[in-house]
């Protein structure tokens, strides 16, 4: 027997979890050596003693004991995730935690404590949504600052575009320079929805629009891009007005990038066919190409941020001119 007890204490003072048991009343009957070094003392003066004589903080102490007694009481093994642990130098652990009824006498009046420090984890955690949220700041003050350059150089074309240039190579560079210039805002946009959209700041107006005046929209922003790649774009919508209630420029940026997609993702002379179908009391919009399609293994991800299909398809296709 004296071998056996020393056996059990070698086995459960080698392993790196916190174990441990205790009675109804709290006070530990068994500890390993990580339990006594996260109180600062020894397996040995743990011996009937409670949680009360080791952690200085008491709402976690009688926390745990509730915890303890409901295992106890329902004589069902319970499994906590997160348990934060104030050891008796005051630095805080955080621990993952399996309680086990034990039955003595055939009824449970006591219970096993196994619990893994994952404080390291914790930490890690952390310090990724932190970098995460700077990293969201940083976006968004990126593209509020990269936006404010862009309204004067917009104005300036708009001013040379007025004096009705008579050369053609001036007359064709503003209209490069209005049009790339209206795209970079919309990129700069669409990065201060992404900011927007994590910290929860999107926010919708709401209106009653008629369906086909987001389509134009849409349409006016991509159509030169799908022209300048010689690719045809069918368009087929009801001849009567449709009217829905939504928020106008979300909308008009949800088509916009569907459109922006098939064109760069389809090769030069494809074709792209934009649909607006009605079903009962509902419109369906549907943008079909001849392009090469999302791969199933990304279909899944198409809605989370910054997932992206391999990039390399797109530049396969890509027709560089000047513009």
């Amino acid at each position: 027997m004296q071998h056996e007890r020393a056996f059990l204490r070698q086995v459960i003072d080698a392993a790196p979890s916190v174990i441990f048991v205790k009675d109804r009343e709290g006070r530990f009957l068994l500890g390993n050596e990580a339990l006594a070094q996260s109180y600062g003392t020894n397996p040995q003066h743990l011996i009937g003693l409670t949680e009360r004589n080791f952690n200085p903080n008491v709402d976690e102490v009688a926390h745990f004991h509730r915890n303890d007694l409901d295992v106890i009481n329902t004589c069902k093994s319970k499994l906590i995730p997160e348990v934060k642990v104030t050891h008796a130098d005051g630095s805080v652990h955080w621990y993952n935690t399996v309680k086990i009824p034990l039955i003595d006498n055939d009824k449970c009046n006591k219970l096993l404590v196994v619990a893994t420090d994952i404080t390291e984890r914790k930490r890690a955690e952390e310090a990724l949504r932190l970098a995460d949220r700077r990293k969201d700041e940083f976006l968004a003050m990126l593209a509020h600052e990269l936006r404010n350059p862009l309204a004067p150089i917009r104005n300036a074309v708009q001013l040379l575009k007025m004096q009705e240039p008579t050369d053609p190579k001036l007359a064709w560079s503003l209209n490069v320079i209005d049009r790339q210039v209206t795209h970079m805002a919309q990129l700069l946009d669409d990065l201060l929805d992404v900011a927007r959209i994590r910290h929860g700041k999107i926010t919708l107006k709401a209106e009653r629009i008629e369906l086909t005046n987001i389509v134009n929209d849409a349409i006016e922003t991509y159509r030169p891009l799908i022209e300048s790649r010689g690719q045809e774009l069918i368009i087929s919508k009801p001849a009567t007005p449709q009217w829905i209630e939504g928020d106008r420029v979300r909308l008009t940026q949800v088509l916009s990038n569907l459109l922006n997609n098939a064109a760069k993702y389809t090769s030069a002379g494809g074709k792209i066919r934009l649909s607006v179908i009605l079903e009962g009391s509902d419109v369906v919009i549907e943008v079909r190409d001849t392009g090469v399609g999302i791969s199933p293994d990304i279909l899944p991800h198409v809605f989370d941020l910054f997932t992206q299909a391999d990039r390399s398809l797109a530049h396969s296709h890509v027709v560089w001119g000047l513009d």
